[in-house]
């Protein structure tokens, strides 16, 4: 047998074998007992036979491999089951599809994956397949819309453009089936439906989130804006709480935006800036909160190499002081009192008096406890 097709066997076997063990349970398949496995084997054979019979092939199967391939599928064995559960669930769906789409493959592509030098090889050869395949699938009219785009990029502009309208084309329909089943729901109201909630979140997006966001996020919020209807709405929400979690809210005063209204110590630390580095942070201004970011990552870079002393003065709120009262009364009588285990209280105390550390903890925690941070976060 050719050494490709030993990749095959090893990939197939490696599923099989993997796929059945999960079936038994972790704790069957982790014990290092000789007797328990012993046991668990009777029972599988005593109580589903042709489990067993399947088992007993691919044990067969794993035999008949070369010993790195073996020593290969044991190793895949003992990664997979070192991740959490739902890592575990995850990869073996993943590692089980790719061998069903593998085998489907025609004798010509397969050998093309099978035979690529490198795994980022095998990725690209992988992607242009499935591209392919996509395209092979598409209405005939569309079909013949590319054949006579004579501009490669303009076709590749057009699949992507295609590919993301059917990625939301399945959103929405997901969405649709959650709102029939939300529908038929009869317990309390739901805050999607709730006039003050809706209100709170624009409240939250005029003020706080559209103002950290680039024109193209901007756009994207927009349509999500337009597109809403009484079938799909939650396209919007989903859309909000995206960008939300991609751009923290890390202060209420946006300010420190350019490098003229830096305070003394960090124009002094900046003074000696590469030019690369000054480069990113004139494009930066005016952006907050990115431009003080930037000016906190030169500084640290700058510290780790020549031992600067980074100045006390924080370019945002490190204290819960720094923050208006209501901010305030939330983080002292809401969220440190819902911090009972010692690490979180030690991950706040860490955080105090430095910035962006500070908010990031504070928000990182609230969600934890299933908190909304006045101001800071979506209701």
């Amino acid at each position: 047998m050719s050494k490709r097709n030993w990749r095959f066997l090893a990939f197939g076997v490696a599923a099989g074998i993997l796929s059945l063990l999960g079936g038994i349970g972790l704790s069957a398949v982790t014990s290092n007992d000789l007797e328990t496995n012993r046991r668990l084997l009777r029972e599988i054979r005593a109580n589903n036979p042709e489990y067993y019979v399947r088992l007993q092939r691919r044990h067969e199967l794993f035999h008949a491999l070369p010993v790195a391939k073996q020593e290969e599928v044991r190793q895949l064995d003992r990664d997979l089951f070192d991740k959490e559960p739902q890592t575990q669930a995850h990869l073996f769906r993943v590692l089980e599809e790719y061998v069903a789409w593998l085998t489907r493959l025609s004798e010509s592509d397969r050998q093309r994956v099978l035979a690529a030098p490198s795994r980022q090889d095998r990725l690209k050869i992988i992607q242009e397949l499935r591209l392919q395949q996509w395209i092979d699938h598409l209405p005939a009219a569309q079909k013949e819309e590319l054949r006579r785009e004579p501009d490669a990029k303009k076709r590749l502009a057009t699949i992507d453009q295609w590919r993301r309208e059917e990625l939301a084309w399945r959103q929405d329909w997901s969405d649709i089936r959650h709102y029939t089943e939300i529908l038929k729901y009869k317990g309390p109201k739901l805050p999607f439906r709730d006039e003050k909630f809706r209100a709170d979140v624009r409240v939250f997006v005029d003020k706080r989130l559209k103002p950290m966001l680039s024109p193209e996020e901007l756009n994207l919020l927009q349509t999500a804006a337009d597109d809403q209807n009484p079938m799909t709405p939650f396209r919007w929400f989903r859309t909000v709480f995206w960008l939300s979690e991609k751009h923290p809210v890390l202060g209420l005063e946006p300010k420190y935006q350019s490098l003229a209204f830096l305070p003394k110590d960090y124009q002094s630390l900046l003074a000696k800036t590469p030019a690369t580095a000054m480069a990113r942070l004139k494009a930066k201004e005016n952006k907050w909160p990115d431009f003080p970011l930037e000016v906190m990552a030169v500084i640290h870079r700058r510290s780790e190499k020549k031992d600067l002393k980074e100045p006390k003065e924080q370019l945002g709120p490190s204290h819960a002081d720094d923050f208006p009262p209501n901010v305030q009364n939330f983080i002292r009588n809401s969220l440190e009192k819902a911090l009972t285990e010692p690490a979180d209280k030690e991950k706040l105390s860490k955080a105090q008096g430095h910035w962006p550390e500070y908010p990031l903890a504070l928000l990182e925690l609230a969600r934890k406890h299933n908190l909304s941070i006045p101001e800071l976060m979506l209701p």
